[in-house]
C-alpha cells in the first residue's frame, strides 16, 4: 500500500467562503494579519492534511481550485495565494513548486473552495 501522499493526485474541499490573501499589518511586534484570514487558513490546513497526511510532496505540481461563492471583487490572484498558503507545509514543501494553476470562481450557492493537487508533467511526459 501507498502512502496518502504518494499518489499523483488528491482532491479536497474546504467550508465556507475562501478569504482573499490581505496586506499584512506590521508594527513594532511583527507581521499581523487579519483573524479571519488566520482562521480560514486553519481551516484550510486541517482539509488539507486530512487529505494527505504526510510526506510532504516535492517535485512540480498543478494545483486547480473552485471557488464557490467567492465575492465578486475578491480578486482571484488573492484568493488563489490563500489557498497555495495553505497547502504549503502540509502537502507541498513550497509553493514556488505550483508549476501550473487553474482556478474558477462560481456564483452561488454554499460557499466552499474544491482544491485539486496533481503531479505536473511537462509537455513531452518529463516530470
Amino acid at each position: 500500500m501507498t502512502a496518502p501522499c504518494e499518489r499523483r493526485e488528491l482532491s479536497f474541499t474546504v467550508p465556507g467562503r475562501c478569504i482573499p490573501t490581505p496586506r499584512p499589518r506590521v508594527s513594532r511586534r511583527g507581521t499581523h494579519y487579519p483573524k479571519r484570514y488566520t482562521d480560514w487558513l486553519d481551516s484550510a490546513r486541517v482539509e488539507a492534511y486530512r487529505a494527505c497526511g504526510r510526506p510532504l510532496w516535492e517535485g512540480p505540481v498543478s494545483v486547480t481550485v473552485v471557488f464557490c461563492g467567492a465575492r465578486a471583487n475578491a480578486d482571484i490572484d488573492n484568493l488563489l495565494k490563500s489557498v497555495l498558503d495553505a497547502i504549503q507545509g502540509v502537502i507541498i514543501v513550497d509553493d514556488k513548486q505550483a508549476d501550473a494553476v487553474n482556478a474558477w470562481r462560481v456564483s452561488g450557492g454554499e460557499p466552499y473552495t474544491e482544491i485539486t493537487v496533481r503531479d505536473f508533467v511537462e509537455l513531452g511526459g518529463r516530470k
